[in-house]
């Protein structure tokens, strides 16, 4: 049951002085270089592997779909998500005759550097600035 007191701080949420910009806090109970981030998420994966193996589940079943996705027309009209495919590839140091490929035909180790390309770019986002404005 809400207070005279809690009603009068939730009122009073939103007023007073304008919120300044500022690079966002990392109030975490651990706090992790984007190094670490990557290498905790390229465990995770293998140790994803072994569990989806003992389970008899099929691995990045869904990577198929996700690449589609990117090199679909009908999602590209406007802007050219490709590249964003084409940067993966890139950061995976995949050569570019194979940039058509689908994951399947890629080589066991170049499947593993385009997964940690992507762990990469995921633990990169989780660093970008919040506060993004376009003039």
């Amino acid at each position: 049951m809400n207070t005279a007191a809690d009603l009068q701080v939730m009122e009073g949420v939103g007023r007073g002085k304008p919120e300044i910009h500022r690079a966002p806090r990392w109030d975490r109970a651990v706090s992790m270089a984007i190094d670490e981030k990557i290498d905790g998420m390229n465990i995770a994966a293998k140790m994803r592997a072994n569990l989806f193996q003992i389970q008899g589940k099929p691995l990045n079943a869904g990577m198929g779909d996700f690449m589609k996705e990117l090199r679909s027309h009908s999602n590209n009209k406007v802007r050219n998500n490709n590249r964003v495919l084409s940067m993966i590839f890139f950061l995976a140091e995949i050569e570019k005759e194979k940039h058509s490929f689908k994951f399947e035909q890629l080589t066991h180790n170049e499947q593993v550097r385009f997964i940690e390309a992507i762990n990469q770019i995921k633990a990169v986002a989780s660093i970008f600035p919040t506060d993004l404005a376009i003039k």
